[in-house]
C-alpha cells in the first residue's frame, strides 16, 4: 500500500509480492509464468503447458499433442521428424522412432515402413525408400532383400514375395524374370537355382527341357 492509503491493494494479475513486503511494489512476473490476483510468487508453466502470448496475467496454454514443452516454457516444440508424441502427453518428450519406422515434424505416432519399402539410410527423419525390382520387404523393413538365385520378382512388386522359377528355368539373384534352359542345354537336377547345362554329343532337347533326347539313328 502507498503512504497515506487506506486500504491494501492487490496485487494484479500478472505481478506479485515477492518479498512479501507490503511496503513496496508488486514485481511483474517473467515471461514462462501466471499469477492471479492478490499473488505472492509467480507460478510456472507446468510442464506440457506454456505462455504462448508472454503475458503472466493470462494462464499457460496447454500444447497440443505432438509437441512439447518443459517447465517454464513460452513456446510448445513440435516433435522433429523421426521422433512422435507416442503418448499424446506435452508434457513428455518426445520419442525417437524405431529404424523401419519414419515420422514427420509434430507426429503422434511412428508410421512402419509399409511392404516393398525400407529404412534403408536407418534414419526415421528421412521417408522410407522403394524397394528396386528384384529386391522385396515386408513391413517395418530396414533392408530390400534380394530374390534368391532359383527365384524371380515376376510381378516386379517388391510388396509381394519372390515367386520360385519352374524346372527348366534358372535365374541369378535379384532378377524380375526366370530364363529358360536354351535348346541344347537342360536343367539336370530340377533345380533353377543352378546353372543349365550342356547335353552330350549325339543328344538334343529343346529350350526349357529337364532332359537331354538322344537323336535319332542316322540324324
Amino acid at each position: 500500500a502507498s503512504i497515506g492509503s487506506t486500504e491494501c491493494t492487490s496485487c494484479l494479475p500478472g505481478f506479485a509480492d515477492l518479498d512479501s513486503n507490503p511496503a513496496t511494489e508488486c514485481s511483474p512476473c517473467t515471461p514462462g509464468h501466471a499469477s492471479s490476483t492478490g499473488a505472492t510468487s509467480c507460478t510456472p508453466c507446468a510442464l506440457g503447458f506454456a505462455d504462448l502470448d508472454s503475458d503472466a496475467a493470462t494462464a499457460c496454454d496447454a500444447c497440443e499433442p505432438g509437441s512439447y514443452a518443459a517447465e517454464e516454457s513460452t513456446t510448445c516444440v513440435g516433435c522433429v521428424a523421426g521422433e512422435a508424441d507416442l503418448d499424446g502427453d506435452a508434457s513428455t518428450p518426445c520419442v525417437p522412432c524405431a529404424i523401419g519406422y519414419a515420422s514427420i515434424v509434430a507426429a503422434t505416432m511412428c508410421d512402419a515402413c509399409a511392404p516393398g519399402t525400407a529404412d534403408l539410410d536407418a534414419a526415421p527423419a528421412t521417408p522410407c525408400d522403394q524397394c528396386a525390382a528384384g529386391r522385396v520387404s515386408g513391413d517395418a523393413a530396414a533392408a530390400c532383400t534380394e530374390c534368391v538365385s532359383g527365384t524371380a520378382d515376376l510381378d516386379e512388386d517388391p510388396a509381394t514375395p519372390c515367386s520360385n522359377c519352374t524346372a527348366g528355368f534358372f535365374s541369378a539373384q535379384a532378377v524380375t524374370a526366370c530364363a529358360p534352359c536354351a535348346a541344347g542345354t537342360i536343367d539336370g537336377d530340377s533345380n533353377p537355382s543352378t546353372q543349365c547345362t550342356q547335353c552330350p554329343l549325339g543328344s538334343y532337347n529343346p529350350e526349357a527341357a529337364t532332359e537331354c533326347a538322344l537323336c535319332a539313328p542316322g540324324t
